[in-house]
């Protein structure tokens, strides 16, 4: 049914300050329970864009079709600052080394897979696009990276889809829009690279500078509050990880009443020690520029 969906007119000012979003108007239609093999089989060609850093699952899902790319960008990345992308795509190209299998590693040689990888800030969503060489079309859309966790019931995500032509055909712009604007391919020359560290010219970034001569990177500056948020967050649990109770052989971690105590106790012996510490060894600092 191609009725799925319409866009929504927008023909209201908007308030000062605030910016127009591209709203997609669905249609409920039910809810049906699918294996993930379910939701993507049938189809010979697959676009994505995601946000996982696990790839074992993404070959297991790109070994289901004849053609197929993914658009890889990073949660992790904070600001965006150049170093922080080279770091992503060092990181990123060394998995795909690490884990392709043979038949999507020919595949990437004969043109049939392609990789890309973000140096710039894309859009969050997670856009799965399958197309049959028979005409019929897929959208797969919601919270769910390309991972097992997420397909195969580990946690919850929203998960839903669109089939029909007008979805694929609005969903396809706007992958195409990313990956033309803010990914670089991962090419064949890369993947066999093992010292990425000392061929920084290879990476897709600059790969993507050669072909435009100048590209301007713009590092996030509004959400600063957003990153102090993060570094805060990963300092105090850095801080707690000496108290906090071991998890047992099978990976699960125990609470209880006692042990919460327990652990609060000798989290106020530590920050009374580190008190003692700071009077007993005062900190100097010598800044010469200040003089």
């Amino acid at each position: 049914m191609d009725t799925l969906f319409d866009f929504a007119e927008q023909n209201n000012t908007p308030i000062e300050g605030s910016r127009k979003l591209d709203i997609v108007q669905m249609e409920f239609m039910g809810a049906k329970r699918m294996s993930w093999e379910e939701l993507f089989e049938g189809f010979d060609d697959i676009k994505v864009i995601t946000f996982s850093s696990g790839v074992q699952f993404v070959f297991r899902l790109l070994s289901k079709f004849k053609t197929g790319e993914i658009i890889f960008g990073c949660e992790d990345i904070i600001s965006f600052k150049v170093q922080e992308i080279m770091a992503f795509q060092i990181k990123l190209i060394e998995k795909l080394q690490a884990q392709i299998p043979d038949r999507i590693k020919s595949g990437v040689i004969k043109g049939d897979f392609k990789f890309y990888a973000a140096h710039g800030k894309i859009s969050h969503e997670k856009i799965y696009l399958l197309s049959a060489d028979d005409g019929r079309r897929r959208v797969v859309y919601g919270s769910a990276n390309m991972s097992s966790q997420a397909f195969e019931g580990r946690q919850r995500e929203n998960i839903g889809f669109f089939d029909g032509e007008r979805a694929y055909e609005y969903f396809l712009d706007v992958y195409n829009s990313l990956r033309d604007d803010s990914t670089g391919n991962i090419s064949q020359k890369v993947l066999e690279i093992s010292t990425l560290e000392e061929n920084l010219d290879e990476l897709p970034i600059a790969k993507v500078v050669g072909v435009k001569k100048v590209l301007t990177v713009e590092p996030i500056q509004e959400n600063t509050e957003e990153v102090q948020y993060i570094l805060d967050v990963n300092n105090l649990a850095k801080k707690l990880t000496p108290h906090s109770p071991k998890a047992e052989k099978g990976g699960k971690v125990l609470l209880s009443p006692d042990i919460i105590v327990r652990m609060n106790r000798k989290v106020i012996q530590g920050n009374v020690q580190e008190k003692e510490m700071r009077s007993e060894y005062p900190e100097l600092i010598v800044n010469v520029d200040a003089k």
